[in-house]
């Protein structure tokens, strides 16, 4: 999917040199108020460069500046005047110190009035600056990431009064500051050439499936391939997996260590199609399915399949079957009508999602045991399912959406057999026709992963075909196509789909991909110090090394709840350090030096 651009009527004459367009979105992502004005007719707006977001937030408050200083204050009395003079005097010293708040706690774009470095947001400075410190702190302490128009402060309103200030303009003055981390795509080789439904676990490798001829660039797949996950990435085995099939593979799981291979494909040399097993030489069939396979599971030793199928010797519609080792056959599961998507089981009880009714009632998930057979929830999920997890001790369900611009949920939880709504996201209309669906969900110890074909806001950041969840929704992989499946591998994550580059159009990832997470870079001010360190490896197992540039004295490292785990001396600017007996997870690691400057990065123990 294409990034939807939001379509904005500009009432300005701006200077033929400059490329205004892009610098007034990036303004724009800043404070949304610029859209408000309009009186931007003699700005100059300079040259558009690929500046980090701390110093589009400077050149923000620098134009902000300008305009205010043009505006006519006939209005105001002698004492405003003076007042507002000498604040924009104030304004123009805090964007050029540029000791800005820092967003490293919210994984979203947000105003913060003061930060936990003590960095007053330009409205917080201006009021501290004018000799009311203990207002700007007041309103940090009750609305610390409210914007200046969600505030009810008459103390507020009476400062904006005295210093000839509206609150218009005082919301517009006011950035907001992005989630410091953003994924780095990295692609595996040079990709497929065709479309990546699934992704399995194979444990010596990853095993990538989908419609596509070859992959790396010049290896033949036909469909199936194996590629071993690398820090870079992967390496491609250059055996094909059996010499492929002929058609689309779907789905995939094991019987017997063996690799069973799902879908709507022909095997080469074969009668029957739609179903084989991999015995790690040759593709092989097994049993008869008609029709296509979406999903499959091996639970209790055995393997489950679900799609939109018969079994053969039924010659009626089944979409659920179970491997009869015995007979060498499928056996119907019958009583749905219609398709399934998806299928994931706990402890003996089985959890189906799609499109298809069961005893004449329209349903988008059941779930199914071999003693009570389907059993209907109180509460179905209100679209058609697309893949379930179990996450935080609760079932989560994704699903397509039926309109392409709502306000509407595509993840819902189970809760007293009851489908509820999680997560509310406002789709934006694709460019290529398709209905925004959550396709994919994987779980990471506490990271629950979604991949799909969207463009959303939470109504705080965008986010592009992917997006994470620990508590809140981070943006994360952002591709130029569908997400079909996303899969966790020994603490790396990869994704696979209809994709060709990441969104920016710039990096060439043909289907599939993993990412680092990186932190922007956002150093601290202070004193005009820049306070900046760095930590490798990163991720790590038992030691790390850090260096840094401020004369750091000590070192705190936090878990992700703010509790301090352990401190250290740091005595070099660049020191070996060792952190055994650490679980895995992400930390915070914080280095301060004797006068107090400090910084943060995020380190990630495996």
């Amino acid at each position: 999917m294409k990034t939807v651009s939001t379509l904005l009527l500009l009432l300005v004459s701006i200077a033929t040199y400059a490329t205004p367009n892009k610098v007034y979105d990036k303004l724009c992502e800043v404070n949304k108020c610029w859209q408000e004005q309009t009186d931007l007719s003699n700005i100059q707006y300079p040259e558009y460069a690929n500046k980090s977001d701390r110093e589009w937030i400077r050149t923000h408050l620098q134009l902000v500046e300008t305009v205010l200083r043009s505006r006519s204050t006939a209005h105001l009395g002698a004492s405003q005047k003076k007042n507002r003079l000498n604040t924009l005097n104030r304004l123009n010293e805090y964007w050029h110190g540029g000791s800005f708040p820092i967003n490293d706690e919210y994984a979203y774009r947000t105003p913060i009035f003061i930060d936990k470095y003590d960095n007053f947001c330009a409205v917080g400075y201006l009021v501290k600056a004018t000799g009311h410190e203990d207002v700007s702190r007041m309103i940090a302490s009750k609305t610390n990431l409210a914007y200046v128009r969600e505030m009810n402060y008459p103390e507020l309103f009476a400062w904006a009064d005295e210093y000839g200030f509206t609150v218009d303009e005082l919301a517009w003055i006011q950035p907001s500051y992005p989630w410091p981390y953003e994924a780095n795509e990295i692609p595996i080789g040079k990709g497929t050439d065709g479309v990546v439904y699934k992704l399995f676990n194979y444990g010596i490798g990853v095993v990538v499936a989908g419609n596509f001829n070859m992959v790396d660039g010049n290896m033949s797949a036909n469909n199936i391939a194996l590629f071993y996950p690398t820090v870079n990435g992967g390496l491609w085995d250059k055996d094909s997996i059996g010499g492929g099939v002929d058609g689309t593979v779907y789905a995939l799981s094991t019987h017997k260590g063996e690799l069973v291979i799902g879908g709507a494909f022909n095997i080469p040399g074969k009668s029957s199609s739609n179903i084989a097993i991999w015995n790690g030489a040759s593709i092989n069939s097994m049993g008869c399915i008609n029709g296509t396979v979406y999903d499959l599971i091996e639970h209790g030793g055995d393997v489950y399949a679900v799609g939109d199928f018969d079994v053969c010797a039924a010659l009626a519609e089944v979409n659920f079957a179970k491997w009869n080792d015995s007979n060498q056959l499928w056996q119907q599961i019958p009583g749905l009508e219609g398709h399934v998507n998806t299928i994931m089981a706990i402890s003996g009880t089985f959890y189906l999602g799609g499109n298809f009714k069961y005893q004449n009632d329209s349903l988008h998930i059941i779930k199914w045991t071999e003693k009570n057979g389907f059993e209907k929830f109180d509460k179905d999920v209100e679209k058609e399912v697309t893949d379930i997890v179990y996450y935080k001790n609760q079932l989560f369900a994704s699903a397509k959406n039926a309109n392409k611009n709502t306000l509407d949920c595509l993840l819902y939880s189970l809760q007293n057999n009851e489908w509820n709504e999680y997560l509310h996201t406002y789709f934006f209309d694709t460019t290529n026709g398709l209905q925004p669906s959550y396709n994919a969900l994987a779980v990471d110890n506490d990271i629950m992963y979604v991949g799909g074909h969207f463009l959303a806001s939470t109504g705080q950041d965008a986010l592009h075909n992917s997006f994470s969840i620990d508590g809140r929704a981070i943006p994360d992989v952002n591709t130029d196509g569908s997400i079909h499946d996303i899969l966790v591998y020994k603490n790396q994550v990869f994704f696979g789909g209809d994709f060709k580059y990441d969104h920016t159009g710039k990096k060439t990832l043909n289907s599939i991909c993993t990412r680092t997470i990186e932190r922007v870079s956002v150093p601290i001010v202070k004193n005009n110090t820049v306070a900046q360190f760095s930590i490798h490896p990163n991720p790590a197992n038992y030691a790390i090394t850090v260096e840094n540039n401020f004369g750091a004295t000590e070192m705190r490292l936090y878990n992700l709840n703010g509790q301090l785990i352990t401190t250290q001396k740091i005595r070099t600017q660049k020191q070996n350090i060792y952190v055994p007996d650490l679980s895995a997870g992400i930390y915070i690691v914080e280095l301060r030096n004797k006068d107090g400057l400090s910084a943060t990065e995020r380190l990630t123990v495996n």
